[in-house]
């Protein structure tokens, strides 16, 4: 990994001189509508419905399952989530990998040996009910460098400086990436921001993404590359979207991810695998 912590290209500094102001504004929006990843939107009044909520981290080579169930939307009763299931990776020849209990709803599995390439399927049986969801195992892209920009504003006698990041990595030619940004502040992740990107017209090229936050001077910065599945990118698109319709949404939808159930029916979360690379930054 490479290490390097250049000054601002000459891109960086005209996109933020032509967009500080959306920048400011955007910074109150965030700082009002932050949640955490998992968006779970019900508004039908029907009986609890399982979620699956599944990461496997491929540089890590560990995979975490989390399972809830929903609660109907007029009722005073808490989650379920105590479901005594049985959870397992399975490969194309037929290779199972059981996921052991951890605690109540969260099953975990590591020391993996998960490659690029591989065709994944992740099994879940509860209730008697099977489900499952299917993934390709992306490619490791690995995050080059990170630009810095100071800026500083007087007001009157008070000069306020802020930084801001942005992040650059090599697109792999041919084939169909897809990629998310986060960031992590004193090792705390910031929340309810979603830096989602393909490289449908970045094939094979260098790809440089500003960061739409500020920073102090004196803080650890954290930026962490996510390399991903097809529908892990998919599905946090949906869920960005439900966070920027806000209160203003017209039409309340569940974000719709690759889990099924034994009819193919859709059911609620996802099965996300990344590959990830960071470059640690003090300002």
């Amino acid at each position: 990994m490479l290490h390097n912590l250049h000054k601002t290209n000459n891109h960086m500094i005209n996109y933020i001189k032509n967009n500080i102001s959306y920048l400011l504004l955007l910074a109150v929006i965030i700082s009002f509508t932050s949640c955490e990843d998992i968006i779970e939107i019900d508004v039908q009044d029907s009986k609890s419905k399982i979620v699956v909520d599944a990461l496997l981290n491929v540089v890590e080579q560990t995979a975490t399952v989390r399972l809830s169930k929903t609660t109907p939307l007029y009722s005073t009763d808490t989650t379920v989530v105590d479901l005594d299931a049985s959870v397992s990776l399975v490969d194309k020849a037929g290779n199972s990998t059981p996921l052991s209990q951890l605690t109540v709803g969260e099953y975990v599995a590591t020391d993996l040996n998960v490659q690029a390439g591989q065709d994944l399927t992740l099994v879940v049986e509860v209730d008697n009910e099977v489900y499952s969801g299917n993934a390709i195992v992306p490619e490791f892209v690995e995050l080059a460098k990170v630009d810095t920009l100071q800026t500083a504003f007087t007001f009157g006698d008070t000069t306020v400086v802020f930084y801001q990041v942005a992040m650059e990595w090599i697109d792999i030619l041919d084939v169909d990436n897809f990629y998310r940004l986060q960031t992590y502040v004193n090792d705390t992740l910031e929340t309810g921001q979603y830096f989602l990107y393909a490289d449908t017209q970045n094939n094979g090229i260098a790809m440089n993404r500003p960061i739409m936050s500020f920073y102090q001077p004196g803080q650890n910065i954290t930026l962490e590359l996510y390399s991903t599945n097809e529908s892990y990118y998919d599905f946090y698109l949906q869920v960005a979207s439900i966070q920027e319709q806000g209160f203003g949404g017209t039409t309340p939808f569940n974000p719709q991810g690759n889990m099924f159930d034994s009819d193919g029916n859709h059911i609620l979360g996802n099965f996300g695998i990344i590959q990830s690379s960071s470059i640690h930054v003090q300002l």
